[in-house]
C-alpha cells in the first residue's frame, strides 16, 4: 500500500559479547575468599558487641582464630 518492504535488521552481535567477556573479573582463590570471609565475621564480632551480644561474640573470635591457624595453603 505504502511501498514499504519489510527488511531484517543487521546487526554486529559479537562485538557486544567479547566486550562483556572483557569485563568479567576471574574467580577469587581460595585464600582471597577466606580473607573476605574472615573480614566479614570481624564485623559480625563488632555488631555483637555493639549489641551486648558477648557469648555470640566469642563464638565468632573462636572460629575466627581457627581459620586464622590454618596453614596458608589448606585454607
Amino acid at each position: 500500500e505504502h511501498g514499504i518492504t519489510p527488511q531484517g535488521i543487521e546487526k554486529e552481535i559479537r562485538a557486544g559479547i567479547m566486550e562483556q567477556k572483557e569485563e568479567i573479573k576471574p574467580a577469587q582463590t581460595q585464600q582471597e575468599y577466606l580473607e573476605e570471609y574472615i573480614k566479614e565475621l570481624e564485623f559480625r564480632v563488632d555488631l555483637a558487641n555493639r549489641n551486648l551480644q558477648f557469648d555470640q561474640a566469642v563464638k565468632l573470635k573462636e572460629e575466627i582464630k581457627k581459620l586464622k591457624s590454618l596453614p596458608k595453603g589448606k585454607k
